[in-house]
């Protein structure tokens, strides 16, 4: 909210102060860029100074802090880059652009690497929900493919199965 009073608050006639009577409101819809943040989290090393051969404390970082061993992303980058990719149809190339553009070098490869740590992630929750669907003796899926690189020849997509995985 932002308010805009005038320069005149006093009566021009009486010079007595003026009252609010009402308002008139403007909404305006802005867009606010997204904000990068490096979070930086302190553990202080707590030890006794008194007892030689002492243990050091150190409290451990919470669940969800850099969820993905030996990378810095947070959570929510990991859902946006996700979701840009899996929901928006924003290849990583092009989020390697859009990154570039606010000046973040954020390579492909690293994003890729991120999402293979997402699916090991969440690999747990596919597995029970997989145990659950073939519970039913009835299943309806949406057989739709999705072009994928593994690696084995370099630049060349070839079809996985979303259902199955093959």
């Amino acid at each position: 909210e932002v308010v805009y009073a005038p320069e005149e608050t006093h009566c021009p006639c009486c010079d007595s102060e003026l009252v609010q009577i009402g308002e008139y409101r403007t909404e305006e819809l802005e867009k606010v860029p997204a904000q990068f943040k490096v979070i930086e989290h302190v553990r202080p090393k707590l030890a006794c100074s008194k007892c030689k051969g002492a243990k050091v404390l150190v409290a451990p970082l919470p669940a969800g802090v850099l969820p993905l061993e030996g990378a810095r992303p947070g959570p929510g980058l990991l859902a946006d880059i996700a979701v840009s990719k899996y929901v928006d149809a924003i290849p990583l190339h092009r989020q390697e652009q859009m990154f570039a553009r606010i000046g973040i070098e954020l390579s492909r490869k690293r994003m890729c690497d991120w999402i293979e740590g997402i699916v090991e992630l969440l690999m747990p929750l596919y597995l029970a929900l997989k145990r659950e669907i073939l519970k039913h003796p009835y299943i309806q899926a949406d057989e739709t493919t999705l072009k994928v690189q593994d690696g084995a020849k370099p630049n060349v997509c070839h079809n996985r199965h979303i259902v199955t995985g093959k």
